[in-house]
């Protein structure tokens, strides 16, 4: 399995936004079908271009299928990392591999993560203006990496510094 991870610190324009299919969960084990929702893994859910938003009883998440060209443009970024820079050091798990990636010309930020910022501020909240600055700062991608994660290898549970963080799993 190959998980892509990425934080972005401290505001976004609006952008061109997908449709989204959006779900409520109430309590886990509810057997009304929206339980099985909290994973998004509903068959169907989440179709190329959707955006699937996730409410349980804190802020939730959104999760979204990427288009060809941005998964080309991943891939592009891992085979450039490959054996460049080791962000093993950094990680709380214990992984295989795992390379730094650059964000060549904000390619990735300006047209995934941005709009995904965006939508979430729309849907949920700014979770950025709790952020303790004295001046205003635009969002950027901090940092960038690609774990290679094997059977049995895992990640405990973690926080990652910054103000967004989010996860594609290939």
């Amino acid at each position: 399995m190959v998980r892509m991870i990425g934080k972005v610190d401290s505001p976004s324009s609006p952008s061109q936004l997908p449709p989204i299919i959006e779900t409520t969960i109430d309590r886990l084990g509810e057997d009304d079908g929206r339980a099985s929702m909290i994973s998004g893994r509903r068959e169907g859910a989440c179709k190329l271009g959707d955006i699937l938003v996730i409410r349980p009883h804190n802020l939730g998440w959104l999760e979204t299928k990427l288009q060809p060209p941005q998964l080309e443009f991943i891939w592009e970024r891992v085979a450039e990392a490959k054996g460049v820079k080791d962000a093993k050091p950094t990680l709380a798990g214990i992984i295989d591999q795992s390379w730094e990636l650059k964000d060549k010309d904000d390619w990735f930020f300006i047209n995934v993560v941005d709009p995904l910022i965006t939508r979430y501020q729309q849907e949920f909240d700014n979770i950025g203006h709790n952020t303790p600055v004295s001046l205003k700062h635009p969002y950027h991608l901090n940092t960038w990496w690609v774990n290679y994660q094997k059977e049995n290898e895992f990640q405990p549970p973690h926080e990652h510094y910054g103000v967004w963080s989010f996860v594609n799993w290939f």
